[in-house]
Order: C-alpha cells, then sequence, then structure tokens
C-alpha cells in the first residue's frame, strides 16, 4: 500500500506541475539534460554488471526512463537528477520517483517491479544517511537507489546490491583567505612587464618575445608563464591604471611612472637572517658537501636587475637554498647574550640593575663606601668549583693559609689553573695498565677526553669537560698474568682509599704525592641481580688485585671499541707511544641514555653535556657512528631497551628542561644555550639512531 505521506506528497508535486504550465525555460531544458546523462550513467552501470537495458520505452501513454532485466528480474526505472545533494532537495525527487515507478509497473502486462533512482552530482554521507533513514521509516518495500558523480552507489533491491560502492575518501582542503593583490615587480611579473616593453627597447639591449597581445591568453603563450599568473598580472595593471583599457592589444600607459617604481622597487634592502650550523665545522667545506649531498638544492634565477634571461648569465646569479626534512643542518642564529649582573633584582625589562657591592667590576649605580673594601659575597659559584679559581685578593682573616689550586677547564673565560697535572697523572695511569691495555676500556669523562684525538673526530673551539676521576672498565674474566693491576699501581704511587660497607669494599685508587683529587675508579658488568640469595649485595669483586664495582649495561663498552693514541706529540707525557682502547661513540651515548633515570640530578646534567659534546666531535662522521649502532650495539641490547633509545630523542630532547638547562649552565664560556644544546642532541640523536 501506499505511504499516506507519499501519497500526499504525490498531490502536492502534480499541483506543482499542473500551476506550471507547459511553457519551455532554460531551467527545464538544463533539467532534462541532466536526466538524460544520469539515465545514461544508469544504464551503463546495469550493462557493466550484466543487465539487458532498453532506453525510454513508451508504455501506453507513459514514457519510462529505463527497462533493464536479467535472469528471472525485471525492473521500471525511473530517474530523478537533483542539482544539490541536500537532504531537502533529494527526498521529494526520490518520493515521487517511487510513485511514478509504481504507477509505470502496474500499467504493464509483463510482471516488473518499480525502481527509484535519484543522482547528484555530490551526496554527503550525512545526506545518504537521511535518505536511508527515510526509506526505513515510509517505503521499506521499494526498491531504490542512491548514486552520485564521484563514484558513490547505493541499491536496495533484489539482486542490486552487487551495483554498491563506497563513497571516496574526499581530502579536507584547509579554506585559505582570498589571496590579496597580486606584487607588481615579483620575478615572473617583471618578466611579463619585460616582454610588454620588448616593441618599444632595441634587440640588441632585450631579448625578449616581442608583438601585440590581445589578452592575458596570449601573453602568457609568449612569455611560457601560466595563464593564471598572466591574468593576475594584467588585472594588477588595470588596477594601477597602467593598461590602456580602451584599445584591445594590451598597451602600457604611464610608463614614466611605472619604470620609477621599479627602479624603487629594489632599492629595499633584502632581510638577512643570521643562521648557524647545528652541528659546526669547517664552513667553507661545509656548505659545498651538504649541497651536494641533496638534502638542499640551489636555484639561481636571474636577478630582476637584469634586462633578459639570456643576458643574466653574465651576472653572479642569485642562490636560493631549499631544505626538506632532511634538513641542510642550519638553524637561526640567537641573540647575543647580554651580560648579566651578579646580585642585580630587576623584575621589569630593561630595569637599570643596580650594584650591591662597592667596588665591584659590575656596571651599575655605585654605592658610598663605609668602610674598608670587602669581598663581594653575592658572587657565588658551584661547590664543584672550588679551588679551580685564582684567588681574587689575599685573605685577611686568621686561619690556614690558602689550600693550592687545583686544575679545571676554562670557565666563563676567566683566570684558572692549567691543566698539566691531571694529563700527568693519567699518562702514570696509563703505564700502570701498559700489559692490560688491549682488554681494559677507558671510559667516562675521560674517554669523552680522548675522543678529541680520534681521527674521525673534528677540531673544536672549547676545551673538553674536565673530570678528576678516572672510570676504567675491565672485564670480570681478565686472563691472569705475571703481575697484578693492584701492584703495578702501588708501584707508581697509588694508594688504595677503601669506601663503603660492602664485601670488598669499593675503592679509589689516588695519587699518594702532589695533587690528591686525581683517582682512578675499575669497573665491570653486574649480570644478575644486585642481592643474591640470603640478602648479600653483590655489587663489587676482586679483579687481579683491585676493588671492582659492578654496574648495569657496562658490557656495551667492551663491543669493538676505538683505539686511541696518546704520546707526547699530543701532550701525554708516556714514555713511548700507547694504545689505550675508548667505547665506540655508539655505545657511549647509548649507555648514558640507559642509565639516566638511575642517575642524580647534577650527573644527569653532565651526561646530557657528554651526549652533547660527543655528537659535536664526530659531527662531520655521524654516519659512522651509526654504523657501529646498527652492526654491533643494537644486536646486544633487549627490545626494551632499543625502544628506549630510539625514542630518546622524543622523551629527552623534545623540549627544554631543567636537566639541559643545567647542562647548559655547565658549559660556561662557551656561548651555549639550552635551546641551542637540545637542537644539536636531538638532530644528531635522530640522526645516529632514528
Amino acid at each position: 500500500m501506499t505511504s499516506p505521506v507519499i501519497s500526499a506528497m504525490m498531490l502536492t508535486t502534480a499541483k506543482v506541475i499542473n500551476t506550471m504550465g507547459s511553457r519551455p525555460s532554460k531551467a527545464n531544458s538544463q533539467d532534462a539534460r541532466s536526466g538524460r546523462e544520469s539515465a545514461d550513467l544508469v544504464a551503463n552501470l546495469f550493462r557493466q554488471h550484466g543487465w539487458r537495458v532498453k532506453k525510454e520505452r513508451s508504455l501506453a501513454d507513459k514514457r519510462v526512463d529505463l527497462v533493464v532485466s536479467r535472469g528471472g528480474k525485471r525492473y521500471i526505472v525511473e530517474c530523478k537528477v537533483a542539482s544539490e545533494g541536500r537532504p531537502d532537495r533529494l527526498v521529494p525527487l526520490l518520493s515521487q520517483a517511487i510513485l511514478q515507478a509504481r504507477v509505470y509497473a502496474q500499467g504493464l502486462r509483463e510482471p516488473a517491479a518499480p525502481l527509484a533512482v535519484v543522482a547528484a552530482p555530490a551526496i554527503s554521507p550525512s545526506a545518504a544517511n537521511s535518505l536511508k533513514s527515510f526509506l526505513a521509516r515510509f517505503a521499506p518495500e521499494a526498491a531504490i537507489g542512491i548514486l552520485d558523480r564521484e563514484g558513490f552507489r547505493y541499491f536496495v533491491g533484489p539482486g542490486l546490491e552487487e551495483l554498491n560502492a563506497a563513497p571516496p575518501r574526499r581530502a579536507h582542503r584547509q579554506k585559505l583567505p582570498p589571496p590579496e593583490s597580486a606584487y607588481l615587480f615579483s620575478d615572473l611579473s617583471q618578466w611579463m612587464l619585460k616582454v610588454l616593453l620588448a616593441p618599444l627597447i632595441p634587440e640588441n639591449l632585450l631579448r625578449a618575445p616581442r608583438g601585440e597581445y590581445r589578452n592575458a591568453s596570449e601573453l602568457a603563450a609568449a612569455a611560457e608563464v601560466s595563464a593564471m599568473s598572466a591574468f593576475r598580472f594584467v588585472r594588477q595593471l588595470r588596477q594601477e591604471g597602467f593598461l590602456d583599457s580602451d584599445e584591445e592589444p594590451l598597451r602600457l600607459v604611464r610608463r614614466s611612472e611605472l619604470l620609477r617604481r621599479w627602479q624603487a622597487a629594489h632599492l629595499r634592502g633584502a632581510p638577512e637572517i643570521p643562521l648557524r650550523w647545528i652541528i659546526p665545522g669547517r664552513s667553507e667545506r661545509q656548505l659545498p658537501a651538504a649541497l651536494q649531498r641533496g638534502p638542499a638544492r640551489q636555484k639561481a634565477r636571474p636577478r630582476s636587475t637584469g634586462m633578459s634571461r639570456p643576458l643574466c648569465r653574465r651576472r653572479v646569479p642569485r642562490i636560493r637554498i631549499r631544505a626538506w626534512s632532511s634538513t641542510i643542518l642550519l638553524s637561526r642564529k640567537p641573540r647575543p647574550r647580554r651580560s648579566q649582573t651578579h646580585g642585580a633584582v630587576s623584575r621589569r625589562r630593561r630595569a637599570p640593575a643596580r650594584r650591591l657591592c662597592p667596588r665591584a667590576c659590575f656596571p651599575g649605580v655605585d654605592l658610598p663606601c663605609r668602610s674598608r673594601s670587602r669581598r663581594c659575597a653575592c658572587r657565588g659559584h658551584l661547590a664543584g668549583l672550588a679551588r679551580c679559581r685564582l684567588a681574587s685578593r689575599p685573605r685577611r682573616s686568621t686561619g690556614r693559609r690558602d689550600p693550592p689550586p687545583r686544575a679545571c677547564a676554562d670557565l666563563r673565560g676567566e683566570t684558572v689553573m692549567p691543566g698539566s697535572s691531571d694529563v700527568e697523572y693519567f699518562a702514570r695511569l696509563v703505564e700502570a695498565l701498559e700489559p692490560w691495555l688491549g682488554q681494559v676500556v677507558i671510559i667516562g669523562g675521560w674517554a669523552h677526553r680522548l675522543y678529541r684525538l680520534h681521527p674521525l673526530a673534528q677540531t673544536l673551539n672549547y676545551e673538553p669537560l674536565g673530570t678528576f676521576d678516572t672510570d676504567v672498565a675491565v672485564p670480570l674474566n681478565l686472563p691472569a698474568t705475571g703481575e697484578q693491576i693492584h701492584e703495578r699501581l702501588l708501584g707508581r704511587d697509588f694508594h688504595e682509599e677503601l669506601l663503603g660497607d660492602t664485601r670488598p669494599p669499593a675503592a679509589h685508587y689516588r695519587v699518594q704525592s702532589g695533587d690528591t683529587s686525581f683517582y682512578a675508579e675499575f669497573l665491570a658488568s653486574l649480570e644478575g641481580g644486585e642481592v643474591k640469595r640470603g640478602g648479600r649485595r653483590d655489587v663489587t669483586t676482586r679483579v687481579s688485585g683491585v676493588s671492582v664495582q659492578k654496574l648495569r649495561h657496562l658490557e656495551l663498552m667492551f663491543k669493538t671499541p676505538w683505539d686511541v693514541t696518546i704520546s707526547p706529540a699530543v701532550g701525554y707525557p708516556t714514555p713511548s707511544t700507547r694504545r689505550t682502547m675508548v667505547p665506540n661513540p655508539a655505545a657511549f651515548l647509548v649507555q648514558k641514555i640507559l642509565i639516566h633515570d638511575k642517575r642524580t640530578r647534577d650527573k644527569r646534567a653532565k651526561d646530557i653535556l657528554y651526549i652533547h659534546d660527543t655528537i659535536e666531535t664526530f659531527g662531520s662522521n655521524l654516519a659512522a657512528v651509526r654504523e657501529q649502532w646498527e652492526t654491533n650495539v643494537r644486536p646486544a641490547l633487549q627490545p626494551k631497551a632499543i625502544r628506549l633509545v630510539e625514542s630518546a630523542q622524543k622523551e629527552r630532547f623534545r623540549e627544554v628542561d631543567d636537566t639541559i638547562r643545567e647542562a647548559a649552565r655547565i658549559a660556561t664560556g662557551r656561548n651555549l644555550t639550552p635551546e641551542m644544546m637540545r637542537e644539536l642532541c636531538e638532530f644528531g640523536w635522530q640522526q645516529i639512531f632514528s
């Protein structure tokens, strides 16, 4: 039975058709043409699936769009077309098509089922769902079809399911604001201006196409540019009154003013953006090498001051550098930081800093001196820098004399004590370990310092981070020889300093005479848990007579270590050339990340600085470090450790945190900001471990 709602809609549609009359109109002709196109589309669809199709067949006094049949199934198809895919347009047309198809099917002698088809240029998923819910509610038994020109098809009826097709995935495009008027003197616009001016300039001064152009299309063809660029250029000329609008050929007017503006457009200086290399190297070689590798391409276009493209070959072209995801390692150079006055209190920007100590060497306002000059108490330093600086003035209070200063790296450009004593003690330690130099590995801070002597390292303009302890990794199965490490250390002026309550106790091996700050510490890999059965802690052991501490992930230090040669020629006072082993940089970096969470706060900052300086040291040979990671270090790790290493770029170096700020503060005298440190670590980690 026909639904009351559909019957009412049919009566309303019939009244509207009767009131419109039979007067032809342009809209009716367009609707008829769209209806024929949709009928052809439906007919081709049925033919592709093996149906027999008859188009526009007259039955009695009625004209049917299509009659399709296959096997024992036969349909009378009524097609309707909507100009828009909106539900308020599609629902009435679909209702009309259902009613007309039913009437046509009832007037046939041969049995046939009605099929109503509605089409639109594009039907959204929400509009299709509205039609489906309407049919399920008011005409669940009807055979219908819904389709658009983008490929969406939805049919309901016996044997029609094979015609269905899912809607295509539409790309969401960002809506941009309408563009402003084109710049009249861009590179492309200047070339088209030369083409228009060419008939007025002798050929020996300007090589360009010559002729008359009636419109922008002809100008685009002559200048070999896109039609849209020519249309925008011509429109801009008309808007600014430089084009004669009365004559058909394009003719420039007010040429003197146009040329003056053209000349003034090039009097402005080009904006200069200072850049720096993320991983510095030799600038005279770094840029050509980066351009040849392919991450960036250089495009030379003729300068706008040239008269023509062929003539510009004699001039020096302007180089434009484009960078893709694998950047050319360039970054915006930070502005130089102003020297901060110690003890200055300022809550507003540009507020004048007041001097809080008389006779201090800082800019500010002097305070009256009412007593003898005193030492500035507001100028504080880290506790680890004690005895690293020369005293600013002799002591005047009672007590013992100043302790002897010790060696330290350069700090903020101030006077420091020479660092020759620690190199001397390290050379003495290397001589004590000479029989085992092919089996033990120098790790920690001294490995970082020895990296500077490797052939793959590049020269840096700052001193490495200094340290007073030397970490030596020894294998637990060190072969026994005639001598022991303990005996050779004692014979070269080292003494054993026992620490802790473990069995055996941990030990530092210090120098007896001279500077007592230098000491050696022996480490080995921890296998299994730290606590054994019975509650005994298994964190130390004896190897070749020396006390060795067991630490996690120390086995990575023995994965293909690199050789570094020290001798008096490079500043190490050894009797002869000695070859020491240091961990390969990939293992060194991985071990720092794996133990990062278990370190104290100050040691975390120092490890971040070690990572930064190691990447910068081998910045020109990161491919060799990556090869060590893929070949030797990565296969030795568990999957969880591999995920931890590969995610360090996002977890540790995505943004600046307190640890990175503290690491940048430790690197004194280097003009290194936390953002610069984070940027280098992120990029270097990506190049090695991504």
